[in-house]
């Protein structure tokens, strides 16, 4: 399983990148996120179940954002 970004994702005003990696595990309790600028899809669920989620950034070459994402 990779952590990507997990020093990202302290709740110091920062941000968790998501890079969109198969296994990247999302943080349970990340509070804000920044797309990656190489992301062009966002997967289905990625951000499933991350209740204090409140920002997501995303990137201008964003194509797609997966269902329930």
């Amino acid at each position: 399983m990779l952590l990507a970004g997990a020093l990202e994702s302290i709740d110091l005003g920062e941000y968790f990148a998501y890079h969109g990696r198969e296994n990247e595990i999302v943080p349970k309790y990340v509070i804000r996120i920044k797309i990656h600028p190489s992301v062009k899809v966002i997967k289905e669920r990625a951000f499933e179940k991350r209740v204090q989620l409140t920002t997501v950034t995303p990137n201008d070459g964003l194509e797609e954002i997966g269902e329930r994402a």
